[in-house]
């Protein structure tokens, strides 16, 4: 070439030299990258060290342009997941209320449900009890509820009566009712009963017949939000004993000592509805089929129900010698402020003091002289 024809421009195939072997592409991809802008630019990077022959344009119109935004927009959503995936399986960081309880109970640790409030109070008959028949009053389960105006929010809020024996709830009968005795009236003879609370919340009773030969039987309860505590279960179960009565609840059905143990647990799901579960007939009793059961619970909670004294002051109708047929009117009041309504254990509580409790177990199981599985409240 003569400098006569020369244009000054110099050709190269340089290029041809710097290709990256396939072996090396994937030690240029930065794995780093999370962002949208960051994903977005490493991507544009790559493209230009490993493919700088066929593509060259990265004008933010050009459809390439768009396909790796598109693939940096995805990038991003993924990396956000796998972020929010990570903190949700550690108890300090996690947040949604599902995955603390979750966490929680692989240690045992099972988080609080609502709280009801709870008050002393009266049952005053209309008239004193007289003659030799008359020497109790009883009190059905659709009698033992009462419903008021909530001074919290102006809502409906309901209380049930309970018994009271030697300073503690009296266990449930099988009907859901109990008897207030002649001699049990200490104000006035027959016809006020002070051995009576109120505890907050909707008596609801769910009713049933085993009919499954699963070894280890549940009940789905009907109702929620179920207040913690408030769950009781009676099986009648003709021609067996030994399965036949009232059930203990216990945190876990392998706290039994045996298999005679009538015990059950309560699984409560996020919208505090609950499953009851029995034994395996070697981890307490399991009901035998065609067993007939009465769970009864109550349900509300929160401390909506905290109240003044006296500010239920209800009419109610009790059944003189458990007789429906002779009723008489009755007057029920409370007597204390009605105290220790709470919501739900919070997110934040659970992993605050859940550790605490955790540790204080594990001390007790290693230092209790017997060796045997201690549990105390949260």
């Amino acid at each position: 070439m003569s400098l006569a024809n020369f244009t000054g421009e110099v050709k190269s195939d340089f290029m041809k030299d710097v290709i990256i072997p396939d072996a090396r592409k994937d030690t240029l991809i930065d794995y780093s990258a999370t962002e949208f802008l960051t994903i977005r630019n490493s991507i544009i990077e790559y493209m230009k060290a490993v493919y700088p022959l066929d593509y060259q344009n990265f004008s933010e119109s050009d459809l390439g342009v768009m396909l790796v935004e598109v693939i940096a927009y995805m990038g991003a959503v993924l990396s956000l997941k796998a972020d929010m995936l990570a903190n949700e399986s550690f108890l300090s960081t996690a947040r949604n209320r599902r995955n603390v309880k979750k966490l929680l109970e692989l240690v045992g640790v099972r988080m609080r449900g609502p709280l009801a409030a709870a008050a002393n109070a009266t049952v005053t008959t209309e008239n004193p009890l007289v003659g030799e028949d008359q020497t109790n009053i009883s009190l059905a389960p659709s009698k033992r509820v009462i419903t008021i105006t909530s001074p919290e929010d102006g809502g409906l809020i309901t209380y049930t009566m309970y018994k009271v024996v030697a300073g503690r709830i009296a266990e449930a009968t099988a009907d859901s009712s109990f008897l207030l005795n002649l001699e049990e009236s200490n104000l006035e003879a027959g016809k006020v009963w002070t051995n009576v609370a109120l505890l907050e919340g909707a008596l609801v009773v769910d009713r049933g017949t085993f009919n499954t030969y699963d070894s280890i039987k549940a009940i789905n309860l009907t109702q929620s939000p179920i207040i913690e505590g408030s769950v009781s279960v009676y099986v009648d179960a003709p021609g067996v004993s030994d399965a036949s009565g009232a059930y203990t609840r216990v945190e876990s059905i392998y706290f039994a000592s045996g298999a005679s143990d009538k015990i059950f647990q309560v699984n409560l799901n996020d919208a505090f509805g609950g499953t009851i579960v029995f034994g395996d007939n070697m981890a307490g009793i399991s009901p035998p089929i065609g067993s007939d059961y009465e769970v009864t619970y109550r349900i509300g909670g929160g401390t909506r129900g905290n109240i003044q004294e006296s500010f239920i002051n209800a009419e109610t109708t009790v059944a003189i010698q458990g007789d429906d047929n002779n009723t008489m009117a009755a007057t029920v009041e409370n007597t204390s402020l009605a105290t220790g309504g709470a919501d739900a254990e919070s997110v934040a509580h659970a992993k605050k003091y859940a550790p605490l409790w955790f540790k204080s177990q594990v001390m007790l199981r290693s230092t209790h002289p017997s060796g045997s599985s201690l549990r105390i409240g949260l």
